[in-house]
């Protein structure tokens, strides 16, 4: 009896382990980052939203403002917005796009998200 019961715990805790891990992480939120150079200016927000009609795939919109310096003065803020749509690829632990090859890296508890060699910092 007592086997008996023992072998129903253990089969309780891996049925629990294994679903757990298959549960897919939520990785909504605002990122920025702010970056100056000697040419420019650059405000980038990604705004990253879990698509819910199907499962691990994101919504991905990009806000961008820049202002370019030239002769040491700051002209106008000048925007552009994308949108695009990523994939969670669980093997690699990373958003990918394919269209363009764009991968996004979650960090610190998902508190920085890195595309390219840029760092975005969670603000919401």
């Amino acid at each position: 009896m007592k086997a008996l019961t023992f072998l129903i715990v253990l089969l309780a805790i891996l049925f629990t382990r294994c679903k757990s891990k298959s549960t897919t992480q939520d990785f909504s939120g605002t990122y920025v980052l702010q970056t100056k150079g000697e040419y420019a200016i650059d405000y980038d927000t990604l705004i990253v939203s879990a698509d819910h009609k199907s499962a691990n795939t994101y919504n991905i919109q990009n806000n961008s403002g820049f202002q370019k310096i030239r002769n040491g003065v700051i002209m106008l803020k000048e925007f552009k917005k994308t949108s695009w749509v990523a994939n969670w690829n669980e093997d690699k632990q990373l958003l990918s796009e394919t269209d363009l090859g764009r991968q996004i890296q979650f960090k610190d508890n998902n508190k920085t998200l890195v595309l390219k060699n840029s760092t975005y910092q969670k603000i919401k």
